[in-house]
């Protein structure tokens, strides 16, 4: 079986302030480093054969504190795990949205696979990059274990998958910055669920709530920004 550690980037500002990330690049906030640290400890433990990350600073930066603690482990940045595009919605919160872009939210809510944002990308075109990144990770690490280290929208999407989850259905989980997400799989056909949303090393109690990077949390709830 392959092995796949999942993990969403460490926190950032414009998670703090709610703000839509998708495609902008926003580094790490002192919070998301420590994070990451954590998250590189924890993994540190673990025997893996490669870490892959989105090449967006955020992500990046998350996958550096982990191949520090295992240096001899390559590090590759692949663009099929960058955060879906919102295109001319970034930047804004769910209010901004809401007096700004009210025509976008129905397309928002509706949880259409074929919806997109104004410039941005549609769930479709995610998951298929997403799809695209995972066989080429199986076909190449069969019987080993791999960190993939995106961003709460994709990670969204992989894990719905592998739970078999409407991927245009609202997510009944969180997808928490630095949380640990472990799942396996032979041929990328079925999945088997290992851990999910794993924040033991992040100590809960001093994290905030939950600050996704994509708008899937608005399709959850709109009183939670991404």
């Amino acid at each position: 079986m392959t092995r796949i550690i999942l993990v969403r980037h460490g926190e950032t500002d414009w998670n703090v302030q709610h703000k839509i990330q998708g495609s902008t690049d926003i580094p790490l906030n002192e919070t998301g480093e420590t994070q990451a640290m954590r998250a590189a400890a924890r993994i540190a433990q673990i025997p893996i054969s490669a870490i892959y990350a989105s090449d967006y600073s955020r992500a990046a930066r998350t996958a550096q504190f982990i191949h520090e603690k295992q240096p001899g482990v390559p590090l590759i940045l692949d663009e099929d795990l960058r955060e879906r595009s919102w295109g001319r919605l970034e930047g804004l919160t769910w209010q901004d949205i809401e007096r700004r872009h009210a025509p976008e939210i129905k397309g928002i809510t509706s949880g259409s696979l074929d919806y997109a944002p104004p410039e941005g990308e549609s769930k479709k075109t995610v998951i298929n990059r997403a799809n695209r990144f995972l066989g080429r990770v199986i076909r190449k690490h069969p019987d080993a274990t791999v960190v993939v280290v995106t961003h709460g929208g994709v990670a969204g999407l992989i894990l719905k998958d592998a739970l078999g989850i409407d991927p245009g259905a609202r997510t009944p989980f969180r997808v928490e910055n630095c949380a640990l997400h472990i799942i396996d799989t032979s041929d990328g056909a079925f999945w088997y669920i290992q851990t999910l949303n794993d924040m033991g090393h992040l100590q809960v109690k001093d994290m905030p709530g939950c600050v996704c990077d994509s708008a899937d949390c608005l399709e959850k709830d709109p009183t939670v920004a991404s």
